[in-house]
């Protein structure tokens, strides 16, 4: 039934994410922002500014609302302003949700939460724990949506966020209904609805009472459940929220459609239909479409067997019965068209159904069957397949009884041996998969530490608990930086953006490899590496320089390909210095792997001075290895706290 395909859809429109449940005002907002958006003065109004524009634009145009949240994002990261940089994430991750890509969308949300945790902002974090939350809740994956909505809820708490609470504590209530614990689900509602009346918060008002009418629904409390959703339709309606007035028409509709008064459920399905058209929503259309289809059906077979019943029955009921089935079969056709376009499956498989059923009972059986077999290829495959290991074990069942009445006690411990035999087979492979289970998740977890920190470290942690700091005489530090980032990150879609630079980024790593140089970390667009450590060598200087001259040859490379396809390239500075460091484990929720010293702060100072193109080393590098490369002096440069330094390019490898 199309019923309770309406009331997942129902919960999940309701969770939008938290922080633009205040600021949804639609088209009107974001034409206010676009005109204020000229007369800011700093990057941070900018950023702001363009911050808004991309949350608001989650309810209009997720499209429009990733270009603002690229231009903020990038505005804030030059200007190193954290908050705002954290809250374009957010907004890209919101927009990204809104397209279905769900993925890009946890990613972002995951890089927000991160700086929010560098600038211990609880009540931040907990909007982006509750954001993850709802990107799982629209897979309908509700146990860990359930969890990252309780791990904000402690958050939301911890920080006395009132707002956060109220809101947390209606996801977490939805998702309960989606589980049937319909006990809880009133409990985390009537505690949101509390909170939000205590604000005066209409509109937090108006999803609860929604929330609490689809309770008392599910639970079969039919009146409680028409009170509230009318309660919720009246608030909506008041503040001008059409997005939630609709979605209460359909709840009155699927409300009426249980209680088997599919004459009122037509009736709201349709001014939601109407609604569904004004705002262009068709998700929704086609749902609401597969409803009012149903609702023409049941009442079309209601009028047939009144039909049936009394052959004097007048002229006017048997021309009813032939509208509303005509009116089913339109609806459901429409229906299923608009399921192909956005994807919807389950509507689809159930629309087939019920059209199935509308075609049988016309008498167009060869349809009828048509649309049978398409309900059952859309039909989930989980689902199908439980429905026939069900049917698979009454038939076995059944056999096993009339087997049961002709043999004998002999046939019967026959069988118990060899069930014992089974049972004995079965938990020994059960142990056998739990003990596979154990090995490859630790394989899993050695892979992800060495993706994290170097080889020796990894192991040295994994023995002892922990890693010391290490000093090293010699070691090569290596920096890159891509030119003109930001002026070209601006001509890339964000999703783009983040695919070239994660191209490039595990080129560097393959090269790298093959030259036992070790990846410290990436910042933005810059790429820092080091040779000789966590294993001193000698021959480091040599080694980083061939890697450097090999990133060098794939970024040339990389620009001819992306010219010959007219896309916007990169270009890269790469500077080299050799000296002391210290190299060790840095914090400890998130381990990271980093090295300090002049020779750092060196090898950037040569970075920022060298030419596209070049591989720029400082004079102490070159002292290591000029027996071994051809390289160009280029004068000096100033490195703070040092005066001034030698500067060299490296050119090529000598020959022997």
């Amino acid at each position: 039934m199309i019923y309770k395909i309406r009331v997942l859809a129902f919960l999940i429109v309701l969770a939008f994410p938290l922080c633009a449940v205040s600021q949804k005002q639609g088209q009107p907002l974001v034409d206010s922002l676009l005109k204020t958006l000229p007369q800011a003065n700093s990057d941070m109004d900018k950023s702001r500014l363009l911050n808004a524009l991309s949350h608001n634009c989650y309810f209009i145009n997720c499209s429009q609302g990733l270009k603002y949240g690229s231009q903020a994002l990038i505005i804030a990261q030059k200007s190193d302003l954290k908050a705002e940089l954290a809250d374009a994430y957010d907004g890209i991750g919101m927009n990204f949700m809104g397209k279905g890509d769900y993925d890009t969308a946890i990613n972002c949300y995951n890089i927000s939460q991160n700086i929010y945790e560098q600038l211990n902002d609880k009540k931040m974090i907990a909007r982006e724990l509750g954001n993850e939350g709802l990107v799982y809740n629209a897979q309908s994956d509700y146990p860990k949506a359930l969890k990252y909505f309780l791990d904000a809820l402690k958050l939301a708490e911890d920080a006395t966020d009132k707002n956060e609470i109220a809101l947390l504590s209606g996801y977490i209530s939805r998702v309960y209904v989606s589980e049937s614990d319909f006990k809880k689900a009133m409990e985390y509602a009537t505690r949101a609805l509390n909170i939000h009346t205590a604000l005066k918060d209409n509109l937090g008002m108006g999803l609860d009472y929604g929330t609490i009418g689809i309770v008392y629904m599910e639970m079969g409390k039919y009146d409680s459940a028409s009170f509230y959703d009318f309660k919720s339709m009246d608030i909506h309606q008041k503040l001008g929220n059409n997005e939630e007035t609709k979605n209460e028409l359909s709840a009155l509709g699927l409300l009426y459609a249980k209680e088997v008064d599919y004459g009122k459920s037509l009736d709201y399905e349709s001014q939601a239909l109407r609604m569904d058209n004004e705002l262009d929503d068709k998700d929704a259309k086609a749902i609401n479409l597969a409803q009012i289809g149903e609702d023409n059906l049941r009442i079309a077979e209601d009028l047939s067997s009144k039909t049936k019943m009394d052959f004097l029955m007048p002229m006017g009921e048997e021309n009813g019965t032939i509208r509303y089935m005509t009116n089913a079969i339109d609806s459901l056709d429409e229906s299923i068209i608009l399921c192909k376009q956005v994807g919807d499956l389950n509507t689809m498989q159930t629309a087939y159904s019920d059209l199935s059923e509308a075609q049988s009972t016309n008498g167009n059986y060869g349809l009828a069957r048509e649309n049978y077999k398409q309900y059952e290829l859309y039909r989930d495959s989980v689902y199908s397949e439980k429905s026939k290991m069900r049917i698979d074990n009454l038939e076995m069942q059944r056999n096993l009884i009339l087997k049961d009445q002709q043999i004998q006690t002999a046939n019967m411990q026959a069988a118990k041996r060899r069930n014992l035999v089974i049972y004995m087979l079965g938990g020994f492979a059960f142990l056998l998969l739990i003990l596979l289970f154990v090995i490859r998740e630790r394989r899993r977890s050695e892979n992800l530490l060495l993706n994290i920190l170097p080889a020796q470290t990894a192991k040295e942690l994994k023995m002892k608990g922990k890693a010391a700091a290490n000093s090293y005489t010699l070691v090569t530090v290596m920096f890159t930086d891509f030119k003109n980032f930001t002026k070209l990150a601006e001509n890339m879609t964000p999703q783009e953006l983040v695919e070239e630079i994660h191209y490039c980024y595990s080129e560097f790593d393959k090269i790298l490899s093959n030259h036992n140089v070790e990846k410290i970390k990436t910042i933005g667009d810059g790429y820092m590496a080091a040779g000789g450590l966590p294993v001193e060598n000698k021959t480091n200087p040599v080694d980083t320089i061939m890697a450097a001259l090999e990133i060098q040859r794939f970024m040339k490379a990389e620009k001819e390909r992306r010219v010959r396809e007219k896309k916007v390239f990169f270009e890269l500075r790469i500077g080299i210095n050799t000296g002391p460091v210290v190299a060790g484990i840095v914090g400890i929720k998130k381990f990271a792997y980093d090295i300090w010293g002049d020779t750092v702060n060196i090898a950037s100072r040569i970075e920022s001075a060298g030419e596209v193109g070049d591989v720029t080393i400082s004079g102490t590098t070159y002292e290591c290895v000029k027996d071994s490369f051809n390289c160009i002096y280029k004068g000096k440069t100033e490195a703070k706290n040092k005066g001034m330094i030698d500067v060299y390019v490296a050119e090529s490898r000598k020959t022997a």
